[in-house]
Protein backbone atom coordinates (compact mmCIF):
# COMPACT_ATOMS: atom_id res chain seq x y z
CA UNK A 1 0.00 0.00 0.00
CA UNK A 2 1.37 3.87 -0.99
CA UNK A 3 -0.31 5.36 1.98
CA UNK A 4 -0.68 8.70 0.34
CA UNK A 5 -0.95 10.10 -3.52
CA UNK A 6 -1.51 13.28 -4.36
CA UNK A 7 -2.05 14.67 -7.88
CA UNK A 8 -2.81 18.07 -9.14
CA UNK A 9 -5.80 17.81 -11.50
CA UNK A 10 -6.07 21.52 -12.49
CA UNK A 11 -2.58 21.95 -14.09
CA UNK A 12 1.39 20.11 -14.49
CA UNK A 13 1.90 20.71 -10.77
CA UNK A 14 2.25 18.31 -7.35
CA UNK A 15 1.83 14.62 -8.75
CA UNK A 16 2.67 11.31 -7.41
CA UNK A 17 5.03 8.41 -9.75
CA UNK A 18 5.37 4.76 -9.06
CA UNK A 19 7.44 1.95 -10.41
CA UNK A 20 6.63 -1.82 -10.21
CA UNK A 21 9.24 -4.15 -11.14
CA UNK A 22 8.24 -8.22 -10.77
CA UNK A 23 10.97 -9.82 -9.29
CA UNK A 24 9.98 -13.43 -9.90
CA UNK A 25 11.25 -15.56 -12.85
CA UNK A 26 7.58 -16.04 -14.44
CA UNK A 27 5.24 -13.84 -16.09
CA UNK A 28 2.68 -12.19 -13.36
CA UNK A 29 -0.59 -10.11 -13.27
CA UNK A 30 -0.54 -6.32 -11.46
CA UNK A 31 -3.44 -5.58 -9.95
CA UNK A 32 -3.32 -1.79 -9.22
CA UNK A 33 -6.55 -0.05 -7.14
CA UNK A 34 -6.65 3.79 -6.22
CA UNK A 35 -8.60 4.64 -3.35
CA UNK A 36 -9.62 7.85 -1.63
CA UNK A 37 -8.71 9.59 1.63
CA UNK A 38 -12.01 7.77 2.97
CA UNK A 39 -11.41 3.89 1.54
CA UNK A 40 -13.57 4.36 -1.42
CA UNK A 41 -12.37 2.32 -4.39
CA UNK A 42 -12.12 5.00 -7.69
CA UNK A 43 -10.06 3.22 -10.09
CA UNK A 44 -8.35 0.21 -11.04
CA UNK A 45 -5.56 -1.23 -13.27
CA UNK A 46 -4.08 -4.57 -14.76
CA UNK A 47 -0.80 -4.94 -16.25
CA UNK A 48 1.29 -8.30 -17.22
CA UNK A 49 4.54 -7.98 -16.46
CA UNK A 50 7.11 -10.46 -17.91
CA UNK A 51 10.20 -11.58 -15.67
CA UNK A 52 12.19 -8.47 -14.20
CA UNK A 53 10.01 -6.44 -16.15
CA UNK A 54 8.98 -2.44 -15.14
CA UNK A 55 6.06 -0.67 -14.92
CA UNK A 56 5.46 2.89 -14.63
CA UNK A 57 2.90 5.18 -13.82
CA UNK A 58 2.37 9.20 -13.21
CA UNK A 59 -0.86 9.33 -11.18
CA UNK A 60 -1.96 12.50 -13.36
CA UNK A 61 -2.30 10.26 -16.36
CA UNK A 62 -5.10 8.52 -14.48
CA UNK A 63 -8.63 9.18 -15.32
CA UNK A 64 -11.65 8.82 -12.84
CA UNK A 65 -10.07 10.39 -9.46
CA UNK A 66 -11.71 12.40 -7.60
CA UNK A 67 -10.60 15.93 -6.66
CA UNK A 68 -11.25 18.05 -3.60
CA UNK A 69 -12.73 21.79 -3.57
CA UNK A 70 -8.95 22.64 -4.32
CA UNK A 71 -8.52 20.81 -7.60
CA UNK A 72 -6.45 18.12 -5.71
CA UNK A 73 -7.16 14.28 -5.55
CA UNK A 74 -5.52 12.43 -2.77
CA UNK A 75 -5.60 8.83 -1.28
CA UNK A 76 -3.70 5.52 -1.14
CA UNK A 77 -3.17 2.94 -3.91
CA UNK A 78 -2.60 -1.00 -3.38
CA UNK A 79 -0.39 -3.31 -5.49
CA UNK A 80 -1.14 -6.85 -5.67
CA UNK A 81 1.16 -9.38 -7.30
CA UNK A 82 1.82 -12.69 -6.53
CA UNK A 83 5.09 -12.47 -7.06
CA UNK A 84 8.21 -10.65 -5.35
CA UNK A 85 8.32 -7.05 -6.29
CA UNK A 86 9.92 -4.16 -5.66
CA UNK A 87 8.17 -0.63 -5.89
CA UNK A 88 9.83 2.78 -5.75
CA UNK A 89 7.29 6.19 -5.81
CA UNK A 90 8.02 9.91 -5.92
CA UNK A 91 6.09 12.89 -4.37
CA UNK A 92 6.76 15.69 -6.97
CA UNK A 93 6.35 19.03 -5.35
CA UNK A 94 6.52 21.50 -8.35
CA UNK A 95 5.94 24.22 -5.60
CA UNK A 96 8.68 23.58 -3.73
CA UNK A 97 11.02 22.30 -6.72
CA UNK A 98 11.58 18.78 -4.64
CA UNK A 99 10.89 15.10 -5.31
CA UNK A 100 10.30 13.37 -2.26
CA UNK A 101 10.31 9.30 -2.57
CA UNK A 102 7.63 6.90 -0.25
CA UNK A 103 8.21 3.54 0.45
CA UNK A 104 4.97 1.24 -0.15
CA UNK A 105 3.84 -0.42 3.09
CA UNK A 106 2.85 -4.11 3.02
CA UNK A 107 0.47 -4.98 5.47
CA UNK A 108 2.17 -7.31 8.03
CA UNK A 109 4.02 -3.76 9.01
CA UNK A 110 1.07 -2.47 10.65
CA UNK A 111 1.76 -1.44 14.45
CA UNK A 112 -0.38 -0.14 17.18
CA UNK A 113 2.60 2.54 18.79
CA UNK A 114 5.08 4.40 16.62
CA UNK A 115 7.74 6.97 17.49
CA UNK A 116 9.05 9.28 14.80
CA UNK A 117 11.98 12.69 15.10
CA UNK A 118 10.56 16.26 14.47
CA UNK A 119 13.63 18.48 12.98
CA UNK A 120 13.13 21.85 12.55
CA UNK A 121 16.24 23.19 10.69
CA UNK A 122 15.15 27.15 10.29
CA UNK A 123 12.15 28.76 12.43
CA UNK A 124 10.36 28.63 9.00
CA UNK A 125 10.49 24.86 8.18
CA UNK A 126 8.60 21.79 9.35
CA UNK A 127 8.25 17.97 9.37
CA UNK A 128 5.35 16.61 7.97
CA UNK A 129 4.00 12.83 9.57
CA UNK A 130 2.29 10.63 6.53
CA UNK A 131 0.12 8.58 8.60
CA UNK A 132 -2.04 5.70 7.16
CA UNK A 133 -4.96 4.21 9.73
CA UNK A 134 -5.89 0.39 8.87
CA UNK A 135 -9.81 0.94 8.71
CA UNK A 136 -11.53 4.19 9.20
CA UNK A 137 -11.03 6.40 12.30
CA UNK A 138 -13.70 8.16 14.23
CA UNK A 139 -15.75 10.85 12.63
CA UNK A 140 -16.14 13.91 15.60
CA UNK A 141 -17.26 13.96 18.52
CA UNK A 142 -16.37 10.02 18.57
CA UNK A 143 -13.95 8.74 20.01
CA UNK A 144 -9.94 9.91 18.57
CA UNK A 145 -7.92 8.04 15.88
CA UNK A 146 -4.67 8.98 16.93
CA UNK A 147 -2.91 10.04 20.44
CA UNK A 148 0.58 11.62 20.61
CA UNK A 149 2.80 12.62 23.02
CA UNK A 150 5.70 15.01 22.05
CA UNK A 151 9.35 14.82 23.78
CA UNK A 152 11.96 17.27 23.66
CA UNK A 153 15.38 15.64 22.77
CA UNK A 154 16.23 15.56 26.51
CA UNK A 155 13.25 13.46 26.84
CA UNK A 156 11.25 15.64 28.81
CA UNK A 157 7.44 15.44 28.13
CA UNK A 158 6.18 19.18 26.14
CA UNK A 159 2.72 18.60 25.10
CA UNK A 160 -0.02 15.81 23.71
CA UNK A 161 -2.37 15.99 21.19
CA UNK A 162 -5.47 13.98 19.75
CA UNK A 163 -6.25 13.68 15.84
CA UNK A 164 -10.02 12.46 14.80
CA UNK A 165 -10.48 11.54 11.47
CA UNK A 166 -12.58 9.58 9.40
CA UNK A 167 -9.36 9.37 7.00
CA UNK A 168 -7.32 6.16 6.47
CA UNK A 169 -4.39 8.28 4.80
CA UNK A 170 -3.54 11.83 5.67
CA UNK A 171 -0.63 14.29 6.06
CA UNK A 172 -0.05 16.67 9.03
CA UNK A 173 2.28 19.34 9.32
CA UNK A 174 4.45 19.21 12.28
CA UNK A 175 3.64 23.14 12.57
CA UNK A 176 0.02 21.90 13.95
CA UNK A 177 0.95 19.59 16.73
CA UNK A 178 2.34 22.72 19.03
CA UNK A 179 5.60 21.35 19.12
CA UNK A 180 8.02 22.53 21.36
CA UNK A 181 10.59 25.49 20.37
CA UNK A 182 13.83 23.49 19.95
CA UNK A 183 15.02 22.12 16.88
CA UNK A 184 14.24 18.59 17.43
CA UNK A 185 12.88 16.08 19.21
CA UNK A 186 10.45 12.91 19.65
CA UNK A 187 6.88 12.20 19.42
CA UNK A 188 4.90 8.82 20.29
CA UNK A 189 1.49 8.44 19.37
CA UNK A 190 -0.99 5.33 19.16
CA UNK A 191 -3.41 4.21 16.53
CA UNK A 192 -6.95 4.05 18.34
CA UNK A 193 -9.54 1.39 17.97
CA UNK A 194 -13.16 2.88 19.10
CA UNK A 195 -10.81 5.47 21.00
CA UNK A 196 -9.18 2.86 23.10
CA UNK A 197 -5.79 0.81 22.18
CA UNK A 198 -5.33 -1.85 19.65
CA UNK A 199 -5.62 0.54 16.64
CA UNK A 200 -3.19 -0.36 13.70
CA UNK A 201 -1.43 1.67 10.96
CA UNK A 202 1.83 2.71 9.26
CA UNK A 203 3.62 6.25 9.53
CA UNK A 204 6.84 8.22 7.90
CA UNK A 205 8.19 11.75 8.24
CA UNK A 206 9.45 13.90 5.58
CA UNK A 207 11.63 16.63 6.48
CA UNK A 208 11.59 20.11 4.40
CA UNK A 209 14.06 22.65 4.44
CA UNK A 210 12.33 25.61 2.57
CA UNK A 211 12.11 24.41 -0.51
CA UNK A 212 15.60 23.27 -0.49
CA UNK A 213 15.66 19.72 0.37
CA UNK A 214 13.96 16.72 2.14
CA UNK A 215 14.99 13.85 3.81
CA UNK A 216 12.23 11.09 4.04
CA UNK A 217 12.72 8.72 7.16
CA UNK A 218 10.44 6.05 8.17
CA UNK A 219 8.82 5.99 11.59
CA UNK A 220 9.83 3.39 14.39
CA UNK A 221 7.70 0.48 15.62
CA UNK A 222 7.11 0.61 19.60
CA UNK A 223 4.93 -2.64 19.52
CA UNK A 224 6.93 -5.42 21.91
Amino acid sequence: ILPLFRVDTTGFSDTTLWAVRNEGQTDDLLLVSYFDEFGGLQVTQEFTLSSREVQTQNVRDIAGLAAGADGVARGFIQFQMENRTSIDTFQIDVSEDLATGQRPVNALDFCSKWQVRFIKFTPSDASEIVFFIAGPGGLAPNPPSIFGTVYSEAGVEENTFVLTTDKWGMRVSSADLSLPTTAAGVIEFEFLNDGNSGGLGYATVDHQAAGKFSAGLEAYCLDP
